[in-house]
C-alpha cells in the first residue's frame, strides 16, 4: 500500500518541538542497538540526534492509515460468518491509562488532581468487532473529554466508511440522550446496558410490548427496553433501537454477552502488548506508541481469528486462551526485515510466511472464560 504524502510533514520535516534522547526510555536504547545487529547486520553508526530527528518525521496519522488499510482488506468483501443476523456487531468502550508524569504531558493532557499523583491519566477509546476482535477505530485524548464528544467523533469516523449495518454495544456509562439521538438519526443500531436510575428518565409508551420514548431537542425517539435477572444482579436493563418483534429477549441477552470480549481485547492491549509502556514523553511520541500498538494488535488478530463464526462465541469446546507473546516477537523481528526488502515479490512471500507462522502460534479465540459465559447465558432469566 502507498501512503498518502499528506500524512507526513512536507520537505523533510518541520520540528514543532525538540526531542531529547531521555524521552525515549532506557529500553529503547537496547532496542536501537539490537535493530542494527539483527536487522541491518552491522554496528550502530547512527547518532542519537539523527535517530530522534528521523522518528520525529513520523506522523501518528500514518499508523492510523495503516490500521485503516487492515480494515479495508477485511471488509472489502462481505463475509456472513462475521455477522449476527445481518449486522456487523461492534463494541464501544473507553478506559483510562497512565502516561509518564512529565511537565510537557501535564500541560498537554492535564494533571491528575489526587495528592500522590505520579502519572498523567489519559482517555483511550476503541471500537472493535466482537467476532474477529479487529479494532476499527481508536483514539487517545484528555481524560476530561466528554463521553458525548469522544463517542460521536469516533462514530462519525465509522460512518464515513459507509458500512450500512453496524450494531454497536455500549456499557451503562454511555447513557446519553445526545448519543441516542446521534445513533438513531444516523440509522445506527445499538444495544446498551443502563441503570435503573437511567430507566426512570425515559417514558413508557406500551406496557405490553415495552416501548419507551426518549425526548431530545424537541424530538421523540422510540426505544425498546429488555429486563432480565442475572446470577449476580436482581435486575439488568438493556435499551435498544432494534424494534423488530422477531427478536426475543434471549437474542438480546446473547448479544449483550458478546460484548464481554471487549474486556479481553483491552487486557491484551494493556498487559501483553504493553499499551501503557510508552517510549516517549511528547504528545507525538505518545500517539506514535499508542497507534503502533493498535496496529500490532490488529496484525496479530488478522492472522488467525478474522473468520471466527458468531456461533463459536459460546462454544467452549473449540476455545483456548490466546498467547500473544510469540506472535509479538515474530512481528517485531520480521516485519522490519520485510519492509527493508527491495523486491516486491520477496516481500509478499516473506509476509505470507510470517503471517502463517503467527497463525500457528495464535489460538483462534478471545481470552475470555467461555465456560463462565455459557453458564451465565443459561442462568439468565427474562423478566417482563
Amino acid at each position: 500500500m502507498t501512503l498518502k504524502v499528506s500524512i507526513f510533514a512536507s520537505n523533510n520535516f518541520i520540528r514543532d518541538d525538540k526531542m531529547d534522547f531521555r524521552e525515549m526510555g532506557k529500553s529503547l536504547k537496547s532496542e536501537f542497538n539490537s535493530f542494527f545487529e539483527k536487522i541491518i547486520n552491522g554496528d550502530n553508526h547512527i547518532s542519537k540526534e539523527t535517530f530522534l530527528e528521523a522518528r520525529n518525521k513520523i506522523n501518528p496519522k500514518a499508523l492510523i492509515e495503516l490500521n485503516n488499510a487492515i480494515n479495508e482488506v477485511i471488509y472489502e468483501e462481505p463475509n456472513r460468518k462475521n455477522l449476527w443476523k445481518k449486522y456487523r456487531v461492534l463494541a464501544f468502550d473507553e478506559n483510562l491509562i497512565e502516561i509518564p508524569n512529565i511537565e510537557s504531558l501535564r500541560d498537554e493532557y492535564g494533571q491528575d488532581k489526587s495528592q500522590n499523583a505520579t502519572s498523567v491519566v489519559v482517555k483511550v477509546c476503541c471500537i472493535f468487532n466482537v467476532v474477529n476482535n479487529i479494532i476499527l477505530s481508536s483514539k487517545i485524548d484528555k481524560s476530561d473529554v466528554s463521553k458525548e464528544h469522544m463517542t460521536i467523533d469516533m462514530l462519525s469516523g465509522i460512518l464515513e466508511k459507509s458500512y450500512k449495518n453496524d450494531l454497536i454495544l455500549f456499557e451503562r456509562n454511555h447513557y446519553s440522550k445526545e448519543i441516542f439521538s446521534f445513533l438513531i438519526e444516523n440509522n445506527i443500531k445499538f444495544l446498551m446496558r443502563i441503570s435503573k436510575t437511567d430507566l426512570n428518565k425515559v417514558t413508557i409508551e406500551n406496557k405490553k410490548y415495552p416501548i419507551f420514548k426518549i425526548e431530545h431537542n424537541k424530538r421523540i425517539y422510540k426505544v425498546r427496553v429488555i429486563r432480565f435477572i442475572s446470577s449476580v444482579s436482581e435486575g439488568e436493563f438493556l435499551i435498544t433501537n432494534l424494534l423488530d418483534k422477531n427478536l426475543g429477549a434471549q437474542d438480546f441477552i446473547e448479544l449483550f454477552l458478546m460484548r464481554w470480549g471487549e474486556e479481553a481485547v483491552y487486557n491484551d492491549l494493556k498487559d501483553k502488548i504493553q499499551v501503557e509502556n510508552f517510549t516517549g514523553t511528547t504528545k507525538k511520541t505518545i500517539e506514535q506508541d499508542f497507534y503502533a500498538m493498535i496496529y500490532l494488535f490488529n496484525m496479530i488478530e488478522m492472522s488467525g481469528s478474522q473468520y471466527n463464526q458468531i456461533k463459536d462465541k459460546l462454544n467452549i469446546n473449540h476455545k483456548k486462551k490466546s498467547n500473544l507473546k510469540l506472535p509479538i516477537g515474530i512481528l517485531k523481528e520480521k516485519l522490519l526485515t520485510i519492509l527493508l526488502e527491495n523486491s516486491e515479490t520477496k516481500r509478499r512471500i516473506m509476509f505470507r510466511e510470517m503471517m502463517l507462522q503467527i497463525k500457528r502460534e495464535v489460538h483462534l479465540a478471545q481470552e475470555i472464560n467461555n465456560a463462565f459465559i455459557e453458564e451465565e447465558f443459561n442462568s439468565y432469566k427474562v423478566k417482563v
